[in-house]
């Protein structure tokens, strides 16, 4: 008697191939999980508080209690609302409670705005009257009116 392997040799090649496959399937999800397990430890506290508005992606992620998602979520909404003013202005941040926020307060602060970086105060200027817009020559504001019927329609072939 005949093996299943000799009588069609293309069913052995993708007999092979599946096993194979199956294999590499079965590897696949234990790298992602580790490499997923490397990006999430934790960065050891800072040792001294650091600025809000200059702190980046691997600071915000060491605070206790910020994971990955948090930091950038915090990068997102400093960079979508602006430096932020004090500290509490954290909780508006999804994500960040009142018991995170206590948790990570020894560790961040925000500087107080420099009066000279700040915008001078002006005096408001009158605003000047703006001048309607010049039609083009030859063109006026508004459209013919088309009194409609057959005539009007001649005139268009003509």
């Amino acid at each position: 008697m005949e093996s299943y392997a000799n009588v069609n040799p293309l069913r052995r090649v993708w007999l092979h191939r599946l096993c194979g496959l199956v294999l590499v399937m079965a590897l696949c999800p234990t790298a992602a999980v580790v490499d997923a397990q490397e990006k999430a430890k934790k960065l050891p506290p800072p040792e001294k508080p650091f600025d809000l508005n200059t702190a980046t992606y691997d600071q915000f992620h060491s605070l206790l209690g910020v994971g990955p998602v948090t930091a950038q979520r915090i990068l997102d909404y400093r960079k979508k609302s602006g430096p932020f003013l004090r500290v509490e202005d954290l909780l508006a941040v999804r994500g960040i409670s009142a018991g995170r926020l206590d948790k990570m307060r020894q560790y961040v602060m925000v500087k107080p705005v420099v009066a000279a970086a700040a915008p001078a105060a002006k005096t408001p200027t009158p605003a000047k009257a703006q001048t309607p817009a010049k039609a083009p020559p030859g063109k006026t504001g508004t459209p013919a009116k088309d009194p409609g019927g057959a005539d009007s329609l001649v005139t268009l072939i003509q």
